[in-house]
C-alpha cells in the first residue's frame, strides 16, 4: 500500500521544474505570460481558461486608467459637436456619468460634487479615481498628470485641475 498522497496547497507557488522559470505572485497580464511561457497570446488564452474552470487562476479585468480612457473616449465620441471645446465636451461627458461638476470661471479646474462610486472610492480610492482621472482624459482627448485629479480635497467635492483651454478654431 502506498503512503497518501498529499493534495497541493493552492497559496504555494509549486517549486521548480524542468522549464518552469517564473510563478506569478500577484496579477499578470495574459500578455506578460504569453511572453514568460513563448506562446501566442490567443494560444495562451484557451490554456488560461481550462485552468480558470479547474481553479487554479483567477482572472480579473483590467480596471483603473485605461478603462477609465476608453469610457471617456466614448463619452467624447457621444458628445461630440461642432463647434464645442474640448472642456465643453467634457462638461457634458461629467454631467452625463453623474458626477455634477462645477467649471471654475477661467476653465482651468472643475469640482466634482457628486461621485456615483462614492462607497467604492472611499474604501478604494487608488483604483477609483484612476478610473476617474482615465474617463476625463478620454473625455479631453489628453493625458493630465496624476495629480491633476485631487480626491475628497474639499468636503463633498473632488478637484480636476484642467490644461488652460486652448481657443476654438
Amino acid at each position: 500500500m502506498s503512503p497518501p498522497r498529499s493534495q497541493p496547497n493552492p497559496h504555494r507557488c509549486p517549486g521548480p521544474r524542468p522549464g518552469r522559470s517564473h510563478c506569478a505572485t500577484q496579477p499578470t497580464t495574459s500578455a506578460e505570460l504569453a511572453e514568460i511561457v513563448g506562446l501566442h497570446e490567443n494560444t495562451l488564452r484557451g490554456h488560461l481558461d481550462a485552468l480558470r474552470k479547474a481553479g487554479h487562476v483567477s482572472r480579473f479585468r483590467e480596471t483603473g486608467e485605461s478603462g477609465g480612457r476608453a469610457w471617456g473616449e466614448q463619452l467624447r465620441a457621444l458628445f461630440d459637436e461642432d463647434g464645442q471645446t474640448p472642456h465643453e465636451r467634457l462638461m457634458r461627458a461629467l454631467e452625463h456619468v453623474g458626477f455634477g461638476p462645477e467649471t471654475s470661471a477661467d476653465e482651468t479646474s472643475v469640482r466634482l460634487t457628486r461621485c456615483p462610486f462614492i462607497d467604492a472610492a472611499r474604501a478604494h480610492p487608488e483604483a477609483v479615481c484612476s478610473v476617474h482621472l482615465g474617463l476625463i482624459e478620454g473625455a479631453l482627448g489628453e493625458s493630465l498628470d496624476p495629480a491633476a485629479l485631487q480626491p475628497f480635497v474639499e468636503p463633498g467635492a473632488c478637484l480636476v485641475t484642467l490644461p488652460v483651454p486652448a481657443t476654438q478654431e
